[in-house]
Formats: structure tokens, C-alpha cells, sequence
């Protein structure tokens, strides 16, 4: 699993997805992170530091 793109209320989350060693298809998923109200918020610095941090996501 990669996050290739980390803006400042969303990032991006790329992962292959495997069926018997044989990858079947990739994944690219882009999360928000909303407030109580469900509008974008700003993401932690905490969490955008682990997410570009470039360590092992799992």
C-alpha cells in the first residue's frame, strides 16, 4: 500500500490487489477528512507526516 499524494484535506491510497500471486487489479482510493459537519477539514500535521513519511503502510 502507497499514498502517493497528500493534499491538504485529502490523500490518495494506491494498493494491488492479489488473487493466488497474481495481481489482478489496482486500487486507487482518494479519502477526505471531514469535520463533525462533513466538510473538508484540514488533515493533522501528525497524520500527513506519517502519510509522507514514505514508511510501510499497513
Amino acid at each position: 500500500m502507497t499514498c502517493p499524494r497528500v493534499g491538504r484535506t485529502s490523500f490518495t491510497m494506491c494498493f494491488d490487489v492479489k488473487v493466488a500471486d497474481r495481481e489482478c487489479c489496482t486500487v486507487e482510493t482518494v479519502y477526505v477528512h471531514a469535520g463533525e459537519s462533513g466538510a473538508p477539514q484540514a488533515i493533522p500535521d501528525d497524520v500527513a507526516q506519517i502519510l509522507t513519511s514514505g514508511a510501510p503502510i499497513a
